[in-house]
């Protein structure tokens, strides 16, 4: 079923919403917590099996939201942003 909706959901191209800080880091709790259940806990059930791309999705999906989040609250990241504050503090 979550694989069905995974790739009718993949056509669809980006989506944008608008989010208040403490919404995005509910939402990056619960993805965060979703996505090691996904790849440490499920996979010891016997018969689950999960897509790869699905897999691949969530663990991006987490990523960009913990990285909205440290941006929100002033941290350096990428390599772009930790470049330029080297060069600020230089």
């Amino acid at each position: 079923m979550v694989g069905m909706v995974f790739a009718s959901l993949m056509g669809m191209g980006n989506i944008k919403i608008e989010l208040e800080p403490a919404e995005v880091k509910a939402l990056a709790m619960m993805a965060e917590n979703e996505f090691l259940r996904m790849r440490f806990i499920n996979p010891r059930l016997p018969g689950y099996a999960i897509d790869a791309n699905v897999l691949r999705a969530a663990q991006s999906a987490t990523a960009r939201l913990s990285e909205i989040m440290k941006r929100q609250r002033g941290f350096v990241v990428g390599p772009e942003e930790l470049r330029k504050a080297r060069a600020e503090s230089n």
